[in-house]
C-alpha cells in the first residue's frame, strides 16, 4: 500500500520520501514504538488484574479473512470482561 501511494504521489509530481525510506523508518521507529506501547499497556493491565479479586472472566474470539478471500491468517484475541480490555492478541498463519 505504501509503495502504491508513493508511486501515485510521484505520478502527480509531488515530492515525497522513497519507499525504502518509508520502510526503514517503519522498521526502525514506528513498529518498535508500537510494540513498546503495547507491552507497557499489557504490563499495566496485568498489574491491575493482580490487584483484583475473584479470578478472571475471559472471552476469546478468532477472526479470519473476509468471505471469498483465502483465509491464510487468523487473529485470536482474549478480553477480560470486567475491565473490558484486551489481554492478548495473536496472529496465526493457517496451514
Amino acid at each position: 500500500m505504501a509503495t502504491q501511494t508513493i508511486g501515485m504521489l510521484k505520478l502527480f509530481g509531488l515530492q515525497c520520501i522513497s519507499a525504502s525510506t518509508f520502510f526503514r523508518h517503519q522498521r526502525l521507529y514506528t513498529i518498535p514504538t508500537m510494540v513498546q506501547a503495547w507491552q507497557n499497556e499489557q504490563a499495566g493491565i496485568i498489574r491491575e488484574l493482580k490487584e483484583m479479586w475473584g479470578g478472571l472472566i475471559l472471552s476469546g474470539d478468532c477472526r479470519s479473512d473476509s468471505p471469498g478471500h483465502c483465509a491464510n491468517y487468523g487473529t485470536y484475541s482474549f478480553i477480560e470482561d470486567r475491565i473490558n480490555k484486551v489481554l492478548d492478541l495473536q496472529l496465526v498463519q493457517v496451514s
